[in-house]
């Protein structure tokens, strides 16, 4: 019971196995549905160039 892997103390242990759980469950739909994948995977990328996402850089 390391005090260092716990950064969040309001995360119980049930918590954090229902978050791993649907961490697997994610993944297992991911793998069952490559379109799926993709379109996440999709979505996920063009937060990098969205306008939303990169506004606070382009203040500096």
């Amino acid at each position: 019971m390391d005090q260092k892997e716990t950064s969040n103390p309001t995360l119980t242990p049930e918590l954090r196995e229902e978050i791993k759980q649907r961490i697997r469950n994610f993944q297992e739909r991911m793998k069952e549905n490559p379109e799926l994948a993709r379109i996440h995977y999709e979505r996920r990328m063009s937060m990098d160039t969205h306008p939303v996402f990169t506004k606070k850089e382009k203040n500096k």
